[in-house]
């Protein structure tokens, strides 16, 4: 499977995991104020029209709109999203995404992980140009909740590789 194949489940994978905690928000009657601000936290956008006083709310390609509060136009994005990933049986993302790429060639992993990451599913941050500052010098990734480095691009990759494993070993225990 290619990028293109896998980012619509790993966006809806996801969109699982965020829709679960919107609706645990719900649930423990959390104030609207804290569920936008979970959805916002986590790359979602709110867009009012101020002038009808609408808003919709968009995030990882599922769009859901609303008359009034944006609280509501999230619980029904929330829904939704739970909706598609029953649809699809989905897996967590972490999981899913390590199933597809457990072994990926270095130069591909690097290439798959920097296009979610420049699709707005994480962070691949190369070492910052500070020849006369105190810095790590490292790539950095974050993504799908694990965080690795490494002196290169592919050391990162392989890292996180390791980390993301060695998180799903210790789940499963």
């Amino acid at each position: 499977m290619t990028m293109h194949d896998t980012a619509p489940m790993l966006r809806i994978a996801l969109a699982q995991d965020l829709a679960n905690e919107i609706l645990l928000l719900a649930t423990i009657g959390a104030p609207l104020s804290k569920v936008e601000t979970a959805f916002t936290d986590a790359g979602g956008k709110v867009i009012r029209d101020h002038t009808s006083g609408s808003c919709y709310v968009d995030h990882l390609g599922m769009q859901e709109h609303h008359t009034s509060q944006p609280a509501l136009a999230i619980y029904l994005w929330a829904e939704t999203a739970l909706e598609a990933a029953r649809d699809m049986q989905m897996k967590d993302p972490l999981t899913l995404f390590t199933a597809l790429h457990r072994d990926t060639k270095l130069d591909a992993l690097v290439r798959v992980i920097r296009q979610y990451c420049d699709m707005g599913m994480g962070t691949f941050v190369p070492p910052q140009d500070h020849a006369h500052a105190p810095a790590t010098h490292l790539f950095e990734i974050e993504f799908l909740g694990i965080h690795a480095t490494g002196f290169g691009e592919y050391e990162a990759a392989r890292n996180w590789r390791k980390a993301a494993m060695a998180t799903q070993r210790s789940e499963a225990a």
